[in-house]
């Protein structure tokens, strides 16, 4: 869902403009961009993971691409708590 709303940032921005409506603020909207970024990969590796057709071979791939992605996020200013919680979690298992 956070993912619709940064994708529909633009025409918010203009709708909230027409009717008075309050919105996110600049850096607001950049957390939720960041947000997303790092769960982005966790989603889709469990998408993957609870289909059907998924094995149990396919899990270990995707705890590394998931801390693989965890890892390379540059800029978490206002996410690393996220950031600090999946790390520590993907250690646990």
């Amino acid at each position: 869902m956070v993912s619709r709303i940064t994708q529909q940032k633009m025409p918010l921005i203009l709708y909230a403009a027409e009717h008075d409506l309050a919105l996110p603020t600049s850096a607001q909207w950049s957390l939720l961009e960041r947000v997303v970024a790092i769960l982005t990969p966790i989603e889709r590796a469990t998408r993957d993971v609870s289909a059907e057709s998924s094995l149990a071979s396919d899990v270990i791939p995707m705890y590394v691409a998931i801390s693989r992605a965890v890892r390379g996020i540059t800029d978490d200013s206002g996410v690393q708590t996220i950031d600090v919680r999946v790390t520590f979690q993907l250690a646990e298992f």
